[in-house]
């Protein structure tokens, strides 16, 4: 007689589209912390660039250390505000300034109106100019006068998102970090631009939306794998079930 193991089937892996879907909202995800697509502005120049936040660079403001100097022998103890941001400030800030050199070369490339200077027609930065420590100490000061208490919230949610970032692209899910990460980010835009303390002007821009659409969607993707993976076990237990009541029959039936 054929014997029927009642023993639950493997989980089956989740399906190739979905697994598609989620790779590519993953590396959207990264492309949109990773090129530093803004997700404030601090004020109402649109034209400036440093007025137009991302995580990354809320994190390089926080990472920027002063270099103690000792001329003469001795050691300064104030900061100099021209100090050497560092190279991992630097890395941070690469893939965004890159991004935004491709674009602004390609406009002065086809657009005639358009007067650039040599430094804005380079398609790749250089190096040592992707990161000011003056502007990211500027943007430090510039943070605590818009989001007073809430700043701290904002660098936790900026440190939460690098950090979710990671975890998406190398297990495909952000995890508790990206509820963590959008709970912060969006709970100190709220609580500052309801201040409005100083005539300061906070305003949401399309990099928020994107971070907090795209871990949504990595959620509603895992939660639909989770699903379709329990659908799936019901359906092998019930067939596994009656397959063993049809060998019982069987047995009474002889």
């Amino acid at each position: 007689h054929r014997r029927v193991a009642l023993v639950s089937p493997p989980t089956p892996p989740p399906s190739a589209m979905s697994a598609m879907h989620r790779r590519a909202v993953c590396l959207a995800l990264v492309a949109t912390v990773v090129f530093r697509v803004p997700m404030m502005r601090l004020g109402g120049n649109v034209n400036d660039v440093y007025d137009a936040i991302s995580p990354l660079d809320v994190v390089a403001s926080q990472l920027v250390l002063p270099v103690m100097e000792t001329p003469g022998g001795t050691t300064r103890t104030k900061p100099t505000t021209d100090s050497d941001p560092g190279d991992l400030v630097r890395t941070l800030l690469y893939p965004g300034a890159l991004a935004r050199s491709v674009v602004q070369a390609y406009a002065c490339a086809t657009i005639p109106a358009k007067t650039c200077d040599a430094s804005q027609a380079k398609t790749f930065p250089e190096w040592g100019s992707v990161a000011d420590a003056h502007q990211l100490k500027r943007l430090d000061k510039k943070l605590t006068v818009v989001f007073d208490t809430k700043k701290t919230t904002l660098v936790a949610g900026s440190f939460f998102t690098i950090g979710s970032v990671f975890q998406a692209l190398t297990k495909g899910n952000p995890g508790t970090l990206g509820v963590f990460s959008v709970v912060a980010l969006v709970w100190s835009f709220i609580a500052a631009a309801a201040a409005q303390k100083n005539g300061n002007k906070l305003t949401p821009d399309v990099g928020l939306v994107l971070i907090l659409a795209l871990t949504y969607q990595l959620y509603r993707i895992a939660n639909q794998a989770k699903r379709a993976r329990q659908k799936k076990r019901k359906v092998d237990l019930e067939r596994v079930r009656l397959e063993a009541e049809a060998e019982r029959q069987e047995k009474k039936g002889k």
